[in-house]
């Protein structure tokens, strides 16, 4: 993982919530715990709506790619940015999922 980047990360998240960053945040240990995470991240592409036919498009991501250092995947974004999400930071391996509400 980035050092600097889950720094950076770790305190935009503490601001979120109004706190500041431990002084003591132990970041080989947080690193280490990171790794082994494998959270998934849904991004939508296109929501479920009537203009859709209640169909939507989500790509499934690690949520913390960019953070392992995965390459960027230039087809996800290439699909992203033909959906309206221009630059948008796609990293890693990618899967594509279509959900239709009924």
């Amino acid at each position: 993982l980035d050092e600097e980047a889950l720094k950076e990360t770790a305190k935009k998240q503490f601001s979120l919530t109004g706190q500041s960053l431990p002084t003591d945040l132990n970041i080989e240990s947080l690193k280490k715990t990171m790794s082994n995470m494998g959270s998934v991240e849904s991004f939508s592409l296109s929501h479920p709506q009537l203009s859709n036919n209640y169909c939507g498009i989500n790509l499934y991501l690690d949520e913390i790619g960019q953070l392992k250092h995965l390459p960027s995947n230039n087809r996800a974004r290439t699909l992203a940015a033909s959906c309206g999400f221009d630059n948008v930071p796609l990293a890693g391996d990618m899967y594509i999922g279509r959900i239709r509400c009924i």
